[in-house]
């Protein structure tokens, strides 16, 4: 083997798997399952490292015409990959035999044998450099901008980059976008495919992306010289250079608190028994402190659940920068932008709190995290069921 990762591979123990889930301590499941899946993927990123290098190898010894297999397909069937699979690995094998300095990226987890294959038909002597230095970090779309960006001689192209997206329409959606391009067409103008595309995707978002919405709400503030309902909303707080807010800083510390660790938000939270039994889920009954946050198999709204105001929602997504605030056990913070909610620090089953300090953003993901930390797995697990047979939720 040409290496191998820091702990010997061990079959996955699926028995040691349900041991965890067992843990009836919701964050030590968590993160008994999180270490677990993170060895796996650096034993993963190491597996997929040098089978790329082996690829390459092959492909630099002409393997398929002389082991006698004839096509490249051939090889990679008998090797158990599918032709795009191994074309694919090649690719990457290329560029790391011929630039080894890659192989140090990919081993420290900072880019990905896929994005250093994406490099292949690019990189050069002269360019290596500039790749090396901005690969790090960036998401697949970006290595394609960033070797559609850099010429063969090191130096930037000015041309902004096109990408092909494949799309695959059925009869009745192509009528629907030709009759999107016939209602654009009162500009004058038959406007192409990617136009009428474009311009769905740009009304779709002014009407539904919330952080434009919060923007324009922001805007729309300024411009009146005070916005409604100011004495009940806070003004946004500052970022300073080093993008850290300035003001509000008890709200933020509160947005951003670690889901390993909710010391912020179970503090302010009365001691109330949330026990269940969870033999008895999903027969058995709930805390009463639960139940109004529950939604009944009747379709009813929670009782004394009131909506939280425009206001205050506009300027909760402007502070939280549209990204979920959760903090991960490794420290950094969440960022995901998809599957965004509104939460509230100090849940509504422990009484109404609408105020901004109480609401964050978080992704539908770290959102059940911590919800499954204060109210505990059998009340989730009830919360669930419930809106299975109601179809809410």
């Amino acid at each position: 083997m040409l290496f191998t990762a820091a702990d010997e591979f061990n079959e996955f123990n699926l028995a040691q798997h349900f041991d965890i889930e067992k843990e009836p301590d919701v964050r030590l499941r968590m993160h008994g399952l999180y270490e677990r899946t993170k060895e796996t993927v650096a034993r993963e990123r190491f597996i997929t490292l040098e089978v790329a290098l082996l690829v390459g190898l092959l492909e630099s010894q002409n393997a398929a015409v002389n082991l006698g297999l004839g096509k490249k397909e051939n090889l990679a069937r008998s090797l158990g990959l599918s032709e795009d699979a191994y074309r694919k690995r090649a690719q990457a094998g290329r560029v790391l035999i011929a630039f080894p300095q890659f192989i140090d990226l990919v081993k420290r987890g900072v880019t990905f044998v896929s994005h250093i294959g994406g490099l292949s038909s690019k990189i050069t002597r002269k360019n290596a450099d500039v790749f090396f230095r901005e690969l790090p970090g960036k998401t697949e779309r970006e290595v394609r901008e960033l070797a559609a960006s850099v010429n063969k001689d090191g130096s930037r192209s000015k041309i902004n980059p096109l990408f092909d997206l494949r799309l695959r329409f059925t009869k009745e959606q192509l009528a629907r976008l030709d009759r999107a391009r016939e209602v654009l067409s009162a500009t004058g103008r038959m406007p192409s495919e990617e136009e009428a595309i474009l311009k769905s995707l740009e009304d779709l978002l002014e009407k539904r992306d919330p952080v434009q919405k919060a923007a324009r709400a922001e805007q729309r503030a300024q411009k009146k010289g005070a916005s409604a309902g100011a004495d009940d909303v806070p003004a946004l707080p500052q970022v300073n250079e080093e993008g850290e807010f300035t003001e509000l800083q008890a709200t933020t510390e509160t947005a951003a608190a670690p889901l390993g660790n909710l010391k912020l938000e179970v503090a302010a939270v009365p001691h109330r028994d949330l026990s269940v039994d969870e033999a008895a889920v999903p027969h058995g009954n709930l805390p009463a402190d639960v139940t109004p946050m529950l939604k009944s198999k009747d379709k009813e709204k929670p009782r004394g659940r009131r909506g939280i105001p425009a206001a205050t929602v506009h300027h909760v997504w402007n502070r939280d920068r549209g990204c979920c605030t959760a903090i991960l056990p490794d420290g950094t913070r969440c960022s995901s932008k998809i599957g965004l909610q509104v939460d509230h620090v100090r849940p509504i089953a422990f009484g109404q709190d609408n105020r901004l300090e109480n609401l964050r953003i978080l992704c539908r993901p770290c959102n059940i995290a911590a919800a499954e930390m204060i109210l505990g797995t059998a009340v989730m697990e009830r919360y669930r069921w419930l809106n299975m047979r109601t179809g809410i939720g």
